[in-house]
């Protein structure tokens, strides 16, 4: 049997190179590859950084003077939006800007 019908070893029985055939050992769940328990004890073995103690009160207080600030800030527009309103509202009573202007001139009088 060719290489192409059967395996990737040739064998032909279809089963695929490195899949657990004779001499491999197959992955277990639990970290059984070799490799993999090497990173696992690098990883275990790597030294942490120290985090200060005072981290998360630091951090809640920067927390809430961020929200304190969004807060104020959108608030802040709301008033300049609404201060617009207003006065585009005002600006519209007054000028009354869809009514058409007067005449500067008076039409020429037709004599009777």
């Amino acid at each position: 049997m060719s290489p192409a019908a059967g395996g990737a070893d040739g064998s032909g029985d279809g089963a695929v190179a490195g899949a657990g055939g004779a001499g491999e050992r197959p992955a277990v769940a639990g970290g059984g590859d070799r490799k993999e328990q090497e990173v696992r004890r690098l990883l275990a073995a790597a030294a942490r950084p120290r985090v200060p103690p005072d981290l998360l009160p630091r951090a809640l207080a920067r927390g809430h003077r961020a929200r304190r600030r969004a807060r104020w800030r959108r608030r802040l527009l709301w008033l300049v939006l609404t201060a617009a309103a207003v006065a585009f509202t005002v600006w519209a009573w007054t000028a009354e800007p869809w009514v058409a202007p007067p005449m500067r001139t008076t039409p020429p009088l037709e004599p009777w």
